[in-house]
């Protein structure tokens, strides 16, 4: 049952991007077959252009539990090779205990220049055990704060 709520706030924070694109006048499709690499193409008659967009979701617990950051595909150890991977920008979304829905937009220089200091930075904190091997990757709420709402870095 875990899997199936996290299903749906993922399609939640999707769609609710969906929205958003559309209200700007842009044109975008979801994939709906779970690709890898994007969840959603969007155009932009003005400019011509397409992109490919990953979305990530996370919500808050009903008593109002913070979630400290948005878990990554990929896993630390192999992470050059995800970076190679990113297709596009990233929309981080945050689903707040009353459901009301926060964007933060990152180009896809810009999600990967903060991910790779994030995770150096990570990589380099003192700690007693050695991390584990493969452990996963994470994108902290913190960090990116200044990236809220900031729509034209999509198209950067």
């Amino acid at each position: 049952m875990k899997n199936y709520k996290t299903m749906l706030t993922g399609l939640a924070g999707e769609s609710a991007v969906m929205a958003a694109l559309c209200l700007k006048g842009w044109c975008p499709s979801m994939a709906y077959n779970n690709c890898p690499t994007f969840d959603i193409l969007c155009y932009n008659p003005d400019t011509k252009a397409t992109i490919a967009i990953q979305v990530k979701t996370v919500r808050e617990k009903k008593d109002g539990k913070k979630i400290p950051a948005f878990p990554l595909m990929g896993n630390r150890d192999e992470r050059q090779a995800f970076y190679r991977e990113v297709a596009g920008p990233y929309i981080f979304v945050y689903i707040d205990k009353d459901d009301k829905f926060s964007f933060y937009i990152l180009s896809k220089a810009q999600f990967i220049s903060l991910s790779s200091q994030f995770e150096e930075d990570y990589d380099n904190l003192p700690r007693k055990k050695p991390l584990a091997p493969k452990s996963p990757m994470a994108m902290p709420k913190a960090r990116i704060e200044e990236f809220k709402d900031q729509w034209d870095n999509l198209w950067r």
